[in-house]
């Protein structure tokens, strides 16, 4: 190891640690950010979730830097299992809530310090209380660092199985193949928020968001536009017909959601409408069948 990779090493290990210090002292918590239908912004289907921290003057700051450390560490799974664990609480907590939390692609896998054992705490509370799976989403990214096959597809099974959905976030801005998106199968695909951002530039800018939201639709139930950030932005979204989306214009992210002011028979009809748009299971189907919109 050379003195630059030693240096960066310790740097790593150190934000590492401080974060988790952060985690356990509730001074890093989770934010939510909405996702809603582009022609009712008050139905919700999900939220997303987001870990940040406070800084020095109390304001809200991201842990990217500190969370990329965990991934050059090879550590991400320690973070990860514990961010999956607070999610799960929140969902004990309140029985209509639907939450996402975003993990490494390397954590998903079955083999984790030996076959199961490191989501094993996660699976058990999944199997103890049945309602909790089906209102839980995991989100990864970059599908490229996904485990090999042996390692991924038992696990994937064995969330399913629990009722736990699937997520992939980016579409189309990280190297994702179509083919290896629909071997995961996953429940959600929500496309990624550059698109949006610069759709104004030119046309040729403008028209690359419908074909990508046709393209995802093929491979999942549910399809996110995300990167709403502007009106401008949520009518180029109502003219491709987007389902779902998701940006600041939309609803940013906070401390709060916003079913906890909700009448109750709206929360319970969010849960329904939630359910329904997966369908009766709590996953895709698998080998490339899907239900399009």
């Amino acid at each position: 190891m050379s003195a630059k990779e030693e240096a960066r090493y310790r740097a790593d290990m150190a934000r590492s640690v401080a974060l988790l210090k952060a985690i356990r002292r509730r001074t890093a918590f989770l934010v939510w950010r909405p996702i809603a239908d582009p022609n009712d912004r008050g139905r919700i289907l999900y939220y997303d979730g987001r870990l940040r921290q406070a800084n020095g003057s109390g304001q809200q700051v991201e842990c990217d830097t500190a969370v990329t450390a965990f991934e050059r560490l090879g550590l991400s799974h320690i973070i990860d299992l514990q961010l999956v664990s607070d999610v799960l609480d929140e969902l004990q907590a309140d029985p209509l809530a639907r939450l996402s939390i975003p993990v490494s692609a390397k954590s998903l896998s079955a083999s984790l310090f030996g076959r199961e054992a490191g989501w094993n705490e996660i699976f058990t509370r999944l199997h103890r209380d049945a309602a909790l799976g089906p209102r839980l989403i995991l989100e990864v990214a970059d599908t490229s660092d996904l485990p090999s096959d042996i390692e991924l597809e038992p696990f994937l099974d064995r969330i399913r199985a629990l009722g736990v959905r699937l997520a992939v976030g980016r579409f189309g801005g990280l190297a994702s193949s179509i083919e290896q998106l629909i071997g995961i199968a996953p429940d959600i695909i929500k496309i990624d928020s550059g698109f949006l951002h610069t759709a104004h530039q030119s046309d040729r800018s403008r028209a690359r968001v419908g074909p990508l939201l046709d393209l995802a639709r093929t491979v999942a139930r549910i399809v996110v536009l995300d990167g709403v950030a502007s009106s401008w932005h949520l009518l180029l979204a109502l003219d491709e017909a987007a389902e779902w989306v998701a940006g600041s214009y939309v609803g940013g992210t906070s401390i709060g959601r916003d079913w906890v002011k909700a009448d109750y028979g709206d929360a319970v009809a969010g849960l329904s409408s939630f359910n329904h748009a997966f369908g009766d299971y709590g996953s895709g189907p698998r080998n490339g069948h899907h239900t399009t919109h």
